[in-house]
């Protein structure tokens, strides 16, 4: 009985270049065809597409709220027989209030000037006293340009009496108001600029 000889090396004899000769044809393999390589274009052009709509849509919205933009104002005016308070809109869209509060020696009241300060001189009948005013409380809309004259008095002996409650014993008023958008802002006579609430 003979022996079969082969000439075939076991797998695991087999020279070390044999192995490296076949990693050397993997790493020689295209990986990409054409076909992989119009969908990774086609993925990355729709990818795009949609930053460059969010972004344009981010921008519009901008610009309209920028359009509808209030900006309300409290002016002061005041003389040896006179005395003023307006709130007025210098922006370009309505201003909805929210909210009037006065802040008067660590107290919050919620009235018009008018009845506060009534409450707080209680003329009698022998004080020459008169007062005029405009409610400005929730749900008012002062329109862009519009001013609303919240207190006021053509009457010496009233008008000094307001510019010593108003400038000396410290009385401040503070305004909440909306856009349209519902971005809401405060204003207090004591900043003069409105101050943005972010939630």
């Amino acid at each position: 009985m003979s022996d079969d000889i082969t000439d075939q090396e076991p797998e695991a004899t087999k020279p070390r270049s044999v192995w490296l000769d076949k990693l050397s044809q993997l790493s020689k393999r295209k990986w990409w065809n054409s076909s992989q390589f119009m969908s990774l274009l086609a993925f990355l052009i729709s990818m795009g597409t949609f930053l460059t709509f969010t972004y344009q849509t981010y921008l519009i919205q901008k610009q309209q709220s920028a359009s509808v933009l209030p900006y309300l104002r409290i002016d002061y005016g005041s003389g040896s027989d006179y005395f003023r308070i307006d709130v007025s809109n210098n922006g370009v869209g309505p201003a909805f209030v929210q909210d009037f509060v006065i802040n008067y020696r660590d107290s919050t009241y919620r009235m018009s000037l008018s009845q506060f300060a009534y409450q707080i001189f209680k003329p009698d009948s022998t004080v020459n006293y008169s007062t005029s005013s405009s409610s400005l409380g929730e749900g008012y809309a002062i329109s862009s340009k519009e001013s609303v004259e919240v207190l006021a008095s053509n009457n010496a002996e009233t008008a000094k009496l307001l510019k010593t409650l108003f400038f000396d014993d410290g009385l401040m008023i503070e305004i909440v108001y909306s856009s349209v958008f519902e971005e809401e802002w405060k204003l207090t006579s004591k900043s003069y600029i409105p101050e943005k609430i972010d939630y």
